[in-house]
């Protein structure tokens, strides 16, 4: 998907490719183990829009997707049809999808997505032209109201939930009508090519992604909401019978709230996921719960064009787990990193850890998936007075120069020297430290902005943080620090300040539990117990699994970021070098689908191969 946006809030956008940084330094080596045969049957294709305009369309493509729009919601893609820069109905990528396609009984030869945005009646100071000032709707009339411009006070369409539907009616409206206009341009040209004219000829998909233009705050997501019923109920009005959502779950929960059961038009569309970089992954994703609580349909991955898996045509079956791993912990960290941000200069940020001590790293894999960027680790202060090569490689490739690299813990921790570095490189240097682990935690908790969710796990081992990472992050919450049994001070004083918070302990009596019995404890008999816990009540339906190595941390620390961010939404478990698996996973293991794809993190010194086998055949 190809979006453009004036944005008013942002999660997870990419940002576009720029020149690639050395990647292998030291004789550092990096490993994926490649995932298993993609089963043959599963039909794919392909999508586009604007960026794929005048250049080589893919060929071979069991159906075709094709954008209606540039990016913005109310332009056109000036390829859909015939147009003056593109005069040739075989430059046309309507007829590209309609005629080159082989077409199945799964999937139509072609469908057709619109870009989507609530862009309100006001945006950065200018008013929004088309946003409407009248219309009856399901939510009553849609009025003016007197609105603040740079060029001072004007009559607007109201920010309102019946100007926001209007908005998306009208819009279905106009794309319809391109629709129309596209197909007729073809149609019409010589020698004679024949394409559907009507909306009724097409499934249609709402691209929905925080890379546009959204409102925020619960009004905002219900003129949101608004606005895409407004859309569904324009398109059907014109007479699509399909209408579905292309979007993740995180994308969607951020834009609309999650829309409840029942909600009207909304509520069990069904869902086209994408977030996968492997066809295999994508196929992984068919098990994923639907966002919108209808079917996933289709799925897709990227790997230079965007390619699409029909949901219905996967044959189920779970392959081998993905082992992500380098040479060392250090390393592993950076080929996470690279299996996370696959394209240069694609981070938003970088959370930096010490590779020798767990205390200030537990609470950083909710920062690195909050500011939008990998946990990398390197040397601790003791160890080290410089910021390791591979990693300085790792963070000129994946981040843009200006951007921010966050240091967790103090100059003790790691080096002062790594902040010259960093900025004599041209990256701004944040450091999260407070006077002891509880304290840089309750720091990095405030450097996200306060989350409303607080997981709490002891600080004086690093299992069940690690287990809680995943979960931390799919649940908006920062990781805060017990002293074992023991409240710890920095921590009490965060909570005293918000006694509002949700509060969950990681671990039992014997851990974060004893010191906060008030919060609602998550635990096991032991911490594979405890990882598998964890799993179940924050994962009873994911889309995959994740496990590392009991014996250390680091390993665990990128991959618990990796589990849940960018469209992934999976649990980590804990498991040992060798089989048999701890018997407390196995049980949690047997609840997943059929074909649930699994990633191992750490290499065969950590994680045998043994071990790959055993969780692929205790899938299911």
């Amino acid at each position: 998907m190809r979006s453009e946006a004036r944005r008013v809030t942002v999660v997870g956008t990419v940002r576009g490719a720029i020149a690639v940084a050395a990647l292998l330094l030291a004789g550092l080596t990096v490993f994926a183990s490649p995932a298993s045969a993609v089963a043959p049957t599963a039909q794919t294709g392909n999508d586009i829009s604007f960026p794929q305009c005048g250049g080589t369309l893919p060929s071979g493509q069991s159906f075709g997707i094709v954008g209606v729009n540039d990016g913005l919601s109310d332009n056109l893609n000036p390829c859909l049809g015939p147009s003056s820069s593109y005069p040739s109905y075989t430059q046309s990528e309507l007829y590209w999808a309609v005629n080159t396609s082989t077409s199945t009984a799964a999937q139509p030869a072609a469908s057709l997505y619109v870009n989507t945005a609530d862009p309100g009646d006001v945006y950065n100071g200018s008013l929004i032209t088309d946003w409407p000032m009248s219309g009856s709707t399901p939510y009553g009339a849609c009025t003016t109201s007197t609105v603040t411009t740079n060029s001072g006070s004007s009559i607007a369409g109201a920010n309102s939930t019946a100007c926001a539907w209007e908005y998306g009616d009208q819009n279905a409206t106009k794309d319809v009508s391109w629709l129309n206009e596209a197909a007729a341009a073809i149609n019409g040209q010589a020698p004679q090519v024949t394409v559907p004219t009507q909306a009724s000829g097409y499934p249609w998909w709402l691209d929905v992604e925080t890379s546009n233009t959204w409102q925020t705050g619960s009004s905002g997501q219900a003129m949101n909401i608004a606005l895409l019923q407004g859309l569904v109920a324009g398109l059907k009005a014109a007479g699509a019978s399909s209408v579905g959502v292309y979007s993740t779950d995180q994308q969607w929960d951020d834009i609309t709230g999650g829309t409840p059961s029942g909600t009207a038009s909304l509520s069990g569309l069904n869902d086209w996921v994408p977030g996968a970089g492997t066809q295999a992954d994508a196929e992984a994703n068919c098990a994923s719960g639907s966002f919108t609580e209808g079917t996933v349909t289709l799925t897709q991955w990227t790997s230079g064009i965007d390619s699409d898996v029909v949901c219905s045509t996967v044959v189920a079956t779970t392959p081998l787990p993905i082992q992500i791993y380098g040479t060392d912990a250090i390393g592993t960290s950076i080929a996470v990193s690279q299996q996370e941000f696959p394209t240069g200069g694609s981070a938003q940020a970088v959370v930096l850890a010490r590779s020798d001590f767990f205390s200030d790293a537990l609470a950083g894999g909710p920062l690195a998936a909050e500011k939008g960027g990998p946990l990398l680790i390197t040397p601790g202060a003791p160890l080290a007075s410089s910021l390791d090569l591979r990693v300085l490689a790792e963070i000129q490739r994946v981040l843009p120069h200006g951007d921010t690299v966050y240091i967790l813990g103090g100059d003790l921790a790691l080096s002062p020297n790594i902040d010259t570095t960093l900025e004599g490189l041209g990256y701004q240097v944040v450091r999260e430290a407070g006077a002891d682990e509880y304290a840089t935690a309750v720091d990095i908790a405030e450097a996200e902005g306060n989350p409303t969710t607080i997981f709490e796990a002891t600080g004086l081992s690093f299992y069940d943080a690690l287990s809680a990472v995943p979960a931390a992050i799919e649940e908006h919450a920062a990781i805060l620090l017990t002293d074992g049994t023991t409240q710890a001070p920095e921590t009490a004083a965060y909570l005293a300040q918000h006694p509002g918070d949700t509060r969950y302990a990681i671990g039992g009596p014997l851990a974060a539990a004893g010191a906060d019995p008030t919060a609602t404890a998550v635990y096991g008999q032991d911490l594979y117990a405890t990882s598998a816990a964890v799993a179940t009540r924050f994962f009873p339906n994911p889309s995959i699994f994740g496990a590392a190595t009991s014996a250390d941390f680091p390993d665990a620390l990128g991959g618990g970021v990796f589990m849940a961010t960018d469209g992934r939404d999976g649990p980590l478990l804990l498991v040992n070098l060798i089989t048999p698996l701890p018997a407390e996973i196995t049980p949690y293991l047997a609840t997943l689908a059929t074909g649930t794809h699994g990633y191992v993190f750490g290499g065969p010194l950590a994680v045998g191969p043994d071990v790959l086998t055993a969780l692929q055949e205790a899938v299911g």
